[in-house]
């Protein structure tokens, strides 16, 4: 603010002095830390963020659990539960306070319990499904996110723990439904192959009743034309199974050795370089696709010995390789191999193999050099593999 002012020598003098909106050079009144009307205002602000964090605490539409952490890593007894938690369970809050999670529980979880405390101590969060009892006897599927937090000093678990009633009504309709479908298809391949058989005798007979050689030409065909319809029948029996049971975790390492003991390898070594610490996320079938790659390099190797698995890492991504040491696949032929009935036997393996793969999002592509070998590499991203430990 810009001032008029009197000197001595009765001479106007212009200034300026410092304003704000408590007035010039005043300062905001300050309340002592030590004052009754400091410790209202703390108690008071305490209050409110309590009454906002309650409030959104009970407004979610999953139960939340706050519960302690025993000294074994298993969960403790509740120390805060919401109004979601209380319904799901059909206790009150005093109730569920008395308690802690494993005392409602069934004995179910997705995966044993020990796993799940060893995951919780290591990374601090696991994801996994277990039933509740309710206060009436009922039984309610949830999907529990746990993680371990820091929570009035000390360490705590925070579950947020969903009700799945109706997403496992869904995934048993879809079961039945596909079991029905299942049942089916395997009933009609059966009469067709049945009727392939006949239709096969019967060209045996014609054409062993025959000597115009047109006609043994033609009855030639009619015998190639059944046998890829036999193709297409087993493909199809094949395919039907594949992605019917839920995708779960395995060890490569010990497919490998199951697939090798099913193959038919003479005198060719398999190499197992596999680490065993190490879980991929995919179809049960899966073994068959480690089956179909030694297969295949005993079939088409050409003076093969030996076949080696073993990983390497690209970014993200963990890579397993199958290669052999035979006369490898001609470049035009590196993605064909892929396509249906390609190939001089049923041409249906690798076919089968990247079906199986690509349920979870692993790729696998031919990368090996014409003359040195052929090599397999299957492309597993980020959140399909996980390391065990072991």
């Amino acid at each position: 603010m810009v001032v008029k002012k009197k000197t001595e020598k009765d001479e106007t003098k212009w200034s300026s002095t410092r304003s704000s909106r408590f007035g010039a050079e005043k300062q905001p009144p300050r309340t002592p830390k030590s004052s009754p009307n400091f410790k209202l205002q703390m108690e008071k602000g305490l209050k409110e963020s309590e009454e906002k964090f309650r409030g959104i605490f009970n407004l979610v539409n999953d139960g939340i659990h706050i519960h302690e952490i025993e000294p074994d890593g298993k969960p403790g007894k509740f120390i805060e539960v919401n109004e979601v938690a209380c319904r799901m369970l059909q206790f009150t809050r005093e109730e569920l306070l008395e308690h802690g999670p494993l005392d409602f529980v069934t004995g179910y979880h997705s995966r044993p319990l020990d796993e799940i405390i060893r995951q919780l101590s290591s990374t601090g969060n696991s994801i996994f499904e277990t039933e509740h009892w309710r206060k009436d006897g009922t039984v309610v599927p949830v999907e529990v996110n746990t993680h371990v937090v820091s929570f009035q000093k000390k360490r705590v678990m925070v579950s947020v723990v969903r009700d799945i009633t109706e997403r496992k009504r869904a995934e048993s309709e879809i079961n039945l439904a596909n079991k029905k479908l299942k049942l089916i298809s395997t009933i009609t391949l059966h009469d067709i192959s049945n009727q392939i058989s006949a239709i096969n005798m019967f060209l045996y007979l014609a054409v062993e009743g025959t000597t115009d050689q047109t006609v043994r030409e033609y009855l030639q065909k009619i015998e190639q034309a059944t046998q890829l319809i036999q193709k297409q029948i087993w493909f199809t029996g094949e395919y039907d199974i594949i992605g019917i049971t839920a995708p779960v975790w395995q060890n490569p390492r010990s497919l490998v050795d199951i697939a090798a003991k099913q193959a038919s390898l003479g005198q060719i070594r398999v190499k197992n370089d596999l680490p065993a610490g190490i879980e991929l996320f995919a179809d049960p079938l899966i073994v068959r696709v480690f089956f179909n790659l030694m297969d295949n390099a005993v079939r088409y190797g050409r003076k093969i010995t030996t076949i080696r698995f073993f990983v390497v890492e690209h970014g993200d991504n963990y890579v397993i390789v199958c290669e052999d040491d035979g006369g490898g696949i001609l470049a035009e032929e590196k993605e064909r191999i892929f396509e249906r009935c390609f190939g001089k036997n049923t041409g249906l393996g690798l076919t089968l193999s990247r079906e199986i793969l690509d349920i979870t999002g692993i790729k696998i592509r031919e990368t090996g050099e014409p003359g040195k070998g052929a090599r397999f590499e299957m492309t597993v991203p980020k959140g399909v593999y996980r390391f065990t430990g072991n």
